[in-house]
């Protein structure tokens, strides 16, 4: 990677999985310190990918990743 985002600072919601993780983890590829946020914190089986797993795999190259994690408000029916 060229490193071009280095010293920038990148938010990044829904990065739990699909294009989200991607976008978040070629963000941090390029050097810049991400911050994800997503709804679902670690894999629940229903879909795949979470929160914790992507800043896993961001952290695992040297990158630096900061988690917010939005719970989902609770809607009565």
């Amino acid at each position: 990677m060229t490193g071009t985002l280095k010293n920038k600072v990148a938010i990044v919601t829904g990065a739990s999985r699909g294009m989200g993780a991607a976008i978040v983890e070629r963000f941090a590829a390029e050097g810049a310190k991400v911050v994800i946020t997503a709804r679902t914190l670690q894999a629940d089986g229903q879909l795949p990918g979470s929160l914790r797993e992507t800043a896993e795999r961001i952290r695992a190259r040297g990158g630096m990743c900061h988690c917010l994690y939005l719970k989902p408000p609770h809607h009565p029916a």
